[in-house]
């Protein structure tokens, strides 16, 4: 398993981690390109034997808080300690740049998600209604460093 920052040449694949993770909450091509290209976030992907099945996309203000955009890993991948690795890795790199406070939002039905984040020390701070669409609530989550 092998962390490394996104690059321009794995749109395709966040693409396709995307498609196969989200529904109508997806974030665009041209969206998933400006977390790649622009310094003000911080996009990885995770592969393993080569083949890229994870990304993570964060927004910093350094010295204040990091937000985590994606989490996404692909269905073959799962459960096995890929999207972990990738919370972790951009827990340190927000440290690196002083952040005191990691954010994120989480569909309160994807319970091995909201269990990951809660063993990494996330707290839930709120309900958001409605934030997936009609009916499809988020967790709003926090963990201070």
């Amino acid at each position: 398993m092998h962390i490394r920052k996104a690059a321009m040449t794995d749109l395709d694949d966040l693409m396709r981690i995307e498609e196969e993770s989200f529904q109508e909450e997806r974030f665009s091509r041209n969206l998933l390109e400006l977390f790649v290209s622009e310094d003000e976030f911080d996009a990885l992907v995770c592969e393993i034997d080569g083949t890229v099945v994870a990304y993570a996309a964060a927004y910093t203000e350094p010295g204040v808080r990091t937000r985590v955009l994606s989490l996404a890993v692909d269905k073959g991948h799962r459960g096995v300690g890929v999207g972990r690795r990738l919370i972790r890795e951009i827990e340190s790199r927000a440290k690196d740049m002083r952040s005191t406070l990691m954010t994120l939002e989480v569909r309160v039905t994807n319970v091995p998600a909201v269990n990951l984040y809660v063993e990494e020390g996330y707290r839930i701070k709120g309900t958001i209604a409605d934030y997936y669409g009609k009916g499809e609530n988020a967790f709003y989550m926090e963990k201070m460093f």
